[in-house]
């Protein structure tokens, strides 16, 4: 399996902007850009929110950011290999996109 099995998961809020907090952050165009170019190399991105769904949406149509999905930040991962989520690389906005 390579990484393009699996989708590269990013959070808007205080990753592609200058804020944590929703929707009051400048948007930070070196790190849409790189995920533009993510998406446009063939990668399965999914952008995600805190915000919501909605609010993820408008933030892709803003951006021009065209994912695999759009959706909002889930309240809870039910799975039957639950340790995936635990061997999975998390990794940092700067460390990811800077």
């Amino acid at each position: 399996m390579s990484r393009f099995d699996f989708p590269t998961f990013v959070d808007i809020d205080g990753t592609l902007t200058d804020n944590p907090e929703y929707r009051l952050g400048k948007p930070l165009m070196r790190r849409i850009d790189k995920v533009r170019l993510m998406i446009r190399n063939g990668e399965p991105v999914v952008i995600w929110s805190a915000g919501g769904t909605e609010y993820a949406k408008e933030f892709c149509r803003k951006h021009a950011l065209n994912p695999m999905a759009v959706l909002g930040k889930p309240f809870r991962v039910v799975d039957d290999h639950i340790a995936i989520f635990n061997d999975g690389v998390e990794v940092s906005p700067p460390e990811f996109l800077d």
